[in-house]
């Protein structure tokens, strides 16, 4: 009786560092990152990054001359270039979707007479073959 009593009271002291051994392995398991997915690159290989408000503002107004922008139309673009701007400083990797919905909301704001001569030019500017800023470029190294 003895033996069996001395045998049951070595299988409970050994259960719990058993248990307790699997839960420190568990915890020491390797843990497998998330992957990181990398900025897109630009057509130099670089990340395009965000341009300063000024620049930006000014890209805007040469991509969006030829709809003839009134001056206050020119004031909503500026402030609307300030929010993106105070969301993504320059410097910071370009945010195409939040870019994508700043171009259409300047369009949204255009009248039909604007939109039609905007898509005008672009399409002038693509039978010359050079798109809106003429073409060319390349990179800068």
């Amino acid at each position: 009786m003895r033996s069996l009593i001395t045998a049951s009271l070595l299988c409970l002291a050994f259960l719990p560092s058993a248990a307790l051994g699997q839960t420190v392995l568990a915890q020491n398991a390797p843990v497998q990152p998330a992957p990181v997915q990398a900025p897109q690159q630009g057509p130099c290989g670089r990340t395009p990054v965000t341009p300063t408000e000024q620049v930006l503002y000014q890209r805007i107004l040469r991509r969006f001359g030829p709809a003839g922008l009134t001056s206050q139309q020119q004031q909503q673009i500026q402030q609307m270039v300030g929010q993106y701007s105070q969301a993504h400083p320059a410097g910071s990797p370009v945010d195409r979707p939040a870019m994508k919905q700043l171009r259409r909301s300047i369009v949204a704001m255009l009248t039909p007479q604007q939109q039609q001569a905007l898509e005008q030019a672009r399409e002038a500017a693509r039978q010359n073959g050079g798109g809106m800023h003429g073409g060319g470029g390349g990179c800068r190294g």
